[in-house]
């Protein structure tokens, strides 16, 4: 029962993280004419902000800024809107104890400062003089409750799984609080920019409508919620009793605007200011509006090729060369993503690592790391050292109702496989039964999927994807004792340098034995009207990192 319980857990959190690279990364089948880029730890950094309005604009109020989603945004309750739509609100009036900057390295946000004593201890100072937007004080009740509601069963937060390590949080004086972890987890600090800090008094008053149209929340951010409906948006006004920065925009209309085409022409027209969803698959035609600016940065999702190494043909580590040696990235990201996506070596990406290591030692192990793809030759002299030297007959199994970049990718897969005898077949059945079939033992052994880290680590995706005796994955049944001992020591590292050194380990062997196949890091987009600019570094953080990225617009100079 217990392994059950488990197997939902963690399927659940993979379909949520699922649904936000689908929101972050909005893709359709479209040429375009861009120029791709690699994911090796070098080049381009953080950001590709060149057709990015930035800069630091002016400090003249902006009396209205309407920015659209694509989707409901379900509620203002934290507990129970983490998707990438509803985040996109959450995140303007909310605020969490710690938050990521532009590279993904964790700062003070609400905790003005934070230390480790031990492992399995963090103990954090709160903020001096935060108060909420109805002028009460913060306090650390209002701390403890925030974090205990996303451990309580009776809330079923949907952000509980990154919690489930949490033991016990407590006070432990007015202002500051301890969290008692389970086990160690080097990640932790990270996944507290989702806790965001809502005031206790009126969260209890407000019972099961807390976050809705009636109740809606109180928190402590630069902007309040005002007037909120889940079908067609919210009203959000300038908090100008904020602790910190005062934005100089006064009110935010955040407008749902489901049709891609619809959205487009509002920004054309003016009617809409921002967004962050842009298609990336047609971002040519976005990048053509005369009165728009759209900006691209590098992403921290991944999508990539599952083989499972317990079954013919990919037990077999001579087939696993040869798969890889054909997946074409480049002509996945030119024919998907319309060029807006990293080429990659490994499901972690390079900009999981600003906790860890130097961008110089990022650098140097990902030059280490061999090339996947684009490799015919290689590709038919493994298949020969094969079990299965004229090639394999295997079956991928994609959504047809979800994200729209799955098909495709299978699709480019299946025309380079012929080259070297492989023949795939793509099954389409609607996105739950994929999701079903793709975490169970009934699996195919090629699967694809796609996975938005939102840990500043690289080992985020690998300690879902690879199964132990203790830890089994809903994804793989890829075990490696090799793998387990890195786990070990990158989570009982006693030090940055000792977790580095085992999470470089990790991603040497992963990319070595192959069980996992990456495709494509997508871009994250933003478009802007020229009106305004983006006055910080915009980055895949500005998603889930805890930035409150309205605070971030400024109206530009004339």
């Amino acid at each position: 029962m217990l392994k059950s319980i488990r197997f939902r857990r963690s399927l659940r959190r993979a379909s949520l993280l699922v649904a936000s690279l689908a929101v972050l990364a909005a893709v359709s089948a479209c040429n375009g004419s861009h120029t791709s880029h690699t994911s090796d730890g070098e080049g381009r950094g953080p950001s590709d902000t060149a057709n990015l309005p930035a800069g630091k604009g002016t400090d003249a109020n902006i009396p209205r800024l309407t920015w659209a989603v694509t989707g409901p945004i379900r509620s203002f309750d934290p507990a129970h809107g983490f998707d990438g739509t509803t985040w996109t609100g959450i995140q303007t009036v909310l605020e969490p104890l710690l938050k990521m900057d532009s590279n993904g390295k964790v700062s003070p946000a609400l905790a003005a400062d934070w230390k480790q004593p031990d492992p399995t201890h963090l103990d954090l100072t709160l903020r001096d003089g935060v108060k909420f937007w109805d002028g009460k004080p913060m306090t650390a009740d209002d701390v403890v409750f925030s974090l205990e509601r996303l451990i309580d069963p009776q809330v079923a937060a949907e952000t509980a799984s990154y919690f489930s390590n949490m033991k016990s949080v407590r006070a432990t004086s007015s202002s500051t609080i301890r969290i008692t972890l389970k086990v160690p987890q080097p990640e932790f600090p990270s996944y507290l920019a989702l806790a965001m800090v809502i005031e206790k008094k009126h969260a209890v008053a407000a019972g099961d409508k807390l976050g809705g149209p009636t109740q809606l929340v109180v928190g402590t951010g630069a902007f309040k919620v005002t007037k909120y409906s889940p079908s067609t948006g919210a009203t959000l006004e300038r908090n100008d009793s904020y602790w910190g920065a005062k934005p100089t925009v006064e009110r935010i209309e955040l407008k749902v605007i489901p049709d891609a085409q619809s959205l487009k022409l509002a920004m054309q027209s003016g009617e809409v200011d921002g967004t962050f969803q842009v298609p990336l698959g047609e971002s040519a035609s976005w990048d053509a509006l005369n009165n728009v600016k759209v900006g691209y940065a590098t992403g921290t999702g991944n999508y990539f090729f599952i083989l499972d190494t317990t079954r013919a043909p990919f037990d077999d580590i001579h087939a696993r060369r040869a798969f890889a040696s054909i997946v074409d990235q480049p002509g996945i990201i030119r024919a998907v993503f319309n060029d807006h996506a990293s080429t990659s070596k490994s499901i972690a990406s390079p900009l999981l690592w600003a906790n860890l290591a130097t961008s110089g030692q990022v650098a140097t192990l990902y030059k280490s790391l061999p090339v996947i793809g684009n490799d015919v030759a290689k590709a038919k002299a493994e298949l020969k050292q094969s079990r299965t030297p004229t090639g394999f007959s295997v079956t991928i199994t994609t959504p047809s109702d979800s994200n729209p970049a799955f098909t495709p990718i299978a699709q480019a897969l299946k025309e380079s496989a012929k080259e070297i005898g492989i023949d795939i077949t793509i099954k389409r059945v609607p996105g739950g039964q994929w999701l079903e079939k793709l975490g169970s033992k009934d699996r195919d052994p090629l699967g694809v999927l796609g996975y938005a880290a939102l840990a500043s680590t690289p080992m985020a995706l690998p300690l879902s994807l690879v199964s132990s005796d203790s830890t089994p994955s809903p994804w793989s049944d890829y075990r490696s004792a090799g793998v387990a001992e890195a786990f070990r020591q990158y989570k009982a590292g006693a030090d940055e340098q000792a977790q580095r050194k085992a999470a470089e380990a990790v991603v040497t062997d992963l990319a070595t034995d192959l069980p996992f196949v990456p495709v494509a890091v997508p871009d994250v987009p933003i478009a802007l009207s020229r009106k305004y600019v983006y006055a910080a570094e915009f980055s895949a953080r500005n998603a889930f990192g805890g930035i409150n990225w309205a605070a971030n617009i400024r109206a530009a100079a004339k």
